[in-house]
């Protein structure tokens, strides 16, 4: 089996991929969530099957000579599977979660507004900063930078030519045929396909009030048009090389 990198943005069925992934690999030879804060990066580097919630950055040393995927989600379903996964969470174990679970969607959003990087980076177009930078830099003894060190059009033009250098450009909403795809391209045999972490009773937009309409679509601009561009890029697709995955051109 091949070995791979999995660059897993929060809610776009990643916990799915990593139970597939240790049918296969073993438990211990998959990393998952924010197993790569202890590891850093070259522990990761010594496992086969690497995934969690890092950025690009961290990602990046650890792309050569790995097949690479990415799954992204419709951003609106993204920030809406959010809510419902944080209000399910027990009470004390996060700020973030109390405000999901206490005060109601609207509330949860405007934690983007908010002056703390930790809380903005979570609605703010999150895809679009994983993909550009991200999480977990200094794991990898880069800078560690926040969301509001971007500017939005240069964040995104970052987080398109990084896209351009994974193997595969995975869409939850077609989970089933790209997780086949993706694990027939490792060289796993026949996948048994488990659905994981799905979010329950997550809202639908429909009679949503208009002020979180108006939310969503703020802080969802940059990740809708990085998921058009994703779905374009898909239709004629030639992933990049080693050069262009180290030097992200």
């Amino acid at each position: 089996m091949r070995r791979a990198l999995f660059l897993h943005t929060q809610k776009t069925a990643g916990t799915s991929i990593q139970h597939i992934a240790r049918q296969f690999y073993g438990p211990d030879n998959v990393t998952s969530h924010a197993d790569y804060e202890e590891l850093g990066v070259a522990a990761c580097g010594t496992l086969d099957f690497v995934s969690g919630h890092f950025g690009y950055e961290f990602a990046r040393p650890l792309m050569p000579d790995r097949y690479c995927f990415t799954f992204l989600r419709d951003p609106i379903e993204r920030v809406l599977s959010l809510y419902s996964f944080s209000a399910g969470r027990p009470a004390g174990e996060s700020p973030f979660y109390d405000v999901a679970r206490e005060e109601g969607l609207e509330a949860f959003l405007r934690l983007a507004h908010c002056p703390e990087p930790v809380y903005r980076e979570m609605f703010w177009n999150h895809q679009t900063w994983q993909l550009a930078y991200g999480r977990g830099a200094e794991f990898a003894d880069k800078p560690s930078r926040v969301v509001d060190e971007f500017d939005g059009t240069e964040m995104l033009a970052m987080a398109k030519l990084h896209l351009s250098t994974f193997d595969y450009i995975a869409f939850v909403e077609r989970f089933d045929d790209d997780a086949a795809a993706i694990f027939k391209a490792l060289g796993c045999g026949k996948v048994e396909l488990v659905r994981a972490n799905s979010s329950a009773n997550r809202p639908s937009t429909e009679g949503l009030p208009q002020a979180t309409m108006d939310l969503l679509l703020e802080f969802t601009a940059l990740d809708r048009e990085l998921y058009q561009y994703g779905l374009d890029l898909r239709k004629s697709y030639k992933p990049k090389g080693l050069i262009q995955r180290i030097f992200g051109f």
